[in-house]
């Protein structure tokens, strides 16, 4: 489960550049060669991470559903029926439940975690360096 919750990052930062590149195309007076302007970075980190998250979403929720159940079996003795539970059961069970926007439930408040973040933390990084 931990390996491509490891693409995130990678997917963040992949989209990111993409984005610097389209700006340093568009704009020939970035503030760097190839750096777009603090508040140009803000919002493409941001944009970029917020479409990393929606993509690997489902495989973040499973992920957080997964640990919850072991750690309340651990609680109630009935840690041999959670270690049976996968991905795709909890998948599964939030489709039956939801639809497709069970897969996505809680994605909002993921996205404004990762948007501000992100943002500023590729704002304050394109500035110093």
């Amino acid at each position: 489960m931990a390996i491509p919750l490891s693409l995130s990052p990678a997917l963040t930062m992949f989209l990111f550049q993409v984005f610097r590149r389209v700006v340093n195309i568009r704009n020939r007076k970035a503030t760097k060669l190839g750096s777009p302007s603090p508040s140009e970075s803000f919002f493409g980190a941001a944009i970029s991470n917020a479409i990393a998250t929606t993509a690997l979403y489902p495989l973040l929720l499973a992920k957080t559903l997964l640990q919850m159940q072991r750690q309340e079996a651990k609680g109630s003795g009935n840690e041999d029926e959670v270690e049976k539970r996968s991905t795709f059961m909890i998948w599964k069970k939030a489709y039956d439940g939801h639809g497709w926007s069970g897969l996505y439930q809680g994605l909002e408040a993921q996205i404004i975690k990762g948007f501000i973040n992100q943002g500023l933390a590729m704002m304050v990084k394109s500035r110093y360096v």
